[in-house]
């Protein structure tokens, strides 16, 4: 299939760094970039890992694209991006997530984008939420309207983690200078007054990740149900970095896919 596609990177603030940048799939057969509706890939890393780029998401937006092409009742087609964000030490909060926006709304104001579904692994998944809240209607105004939010490997309450994970807190502390800051942009506090109606949100975890235990996921459905959030957990296989580019996480993206906008 990536014979198939075309694969275009693009800034997404004009004369910025490289890291803050996109890229947009599509098949080579569609004759347009511009869509209403886009799957959006957000890669992890600790904020930090040089390693972890806008190529992570690849693999599965470009299965996303090979089955729900052939398959999917869907009409109009919708777009994929895979987004990049600067890393850490270089900034810290909210950079990452203001990177995040300004990809969304350039997707919103260039690429017709009306509605999204974001698909967020480990720290990428943090993002997702913060996205959430950072894009409610009460807060900074219209990129589109969110769908959906499917995270793998989660990192939702980043006071906690650093509890479970003594180690974690120097990558932690380089993101958000501080626990104290961590813990108030932790996904966990960030629930109150965000727009949920219509909003599907599925958490994936693997019992196989060598780097997170179920604590986070568990604690990121509890408060999301408690809430008022639809929330579904779902299993995978695979060590923390597989798990995203895993066939279950492709079935449930499609799934999400179909359930939003067939």
């Amino acid at each position: 299939m990536s014979d198939s596609l075309i694969i275009e990177t693009i800034s997404s603030i004009s004369g910025g760094h490289p890291l803050q940048s996109l890229d947009v799939l599509r098949p080579a057969s569609s004759d347009t970039s511009t869509f209403s509706r886009w799957v959006i890939f957000i890669h992890g890393g600790a904020w930090r890992d040089p390693n972890n780029t806008s190529k992570d998401g690849h693999p599965l937006l470009t299965s996303i694209l090979s089955t729900t092409t052939t398959t999917t009742t869907i009409s109009p087609p919708f777009g994929c991006a895979s987004l990049n964000y600067r890393l850490s030490p270089d900034v810290t909060h909210p950079a990452h997530l203001d990177d995040c926006i300004s990809a969304l709304r350039l997707l919103h104001e260039q690429y017709g984008m009306q509605e999204y579904i974001l698909v967020g692994h480990s720290a990428g998944a943090t993002l997702a939420f913060q996205i959430a809240h950072a894009l409610s209607p009460s807060q900074k105004g219209p990129s589109g309207t969110l769908k959906a939010i499917v995270c793998t490997e989660g990192l939702y309450d980043l006071g906690d983690l650093c509890t479970e994970y003594p180690d974690y807190t120097s990558f932690v502390e380089s993101a958000f200078s501080s626990i104290r800051a961590a813990s108030i942009a932790s996904p966990v506090n960030l629930l109150e007054g965000v727009e949920k109606e219509g909003v599907e949100v599925v958490l994936v975890q693997s019992m196989d990740d060598e780097l997170l235990s179920p604590w986070q996921t568990g604690l990121m459905e509890e408060r999301l149900e408690r809430r008022g959030w639809r929330v579904e957990v779902r299993g995978a296989a695979g060590k923390h970095d597989d798990v995203f580019i895993g066939p279950e996480v492709v079935e449930v993206t499609r799934e999400m896919i179909e359930k939003v906008w067939s």
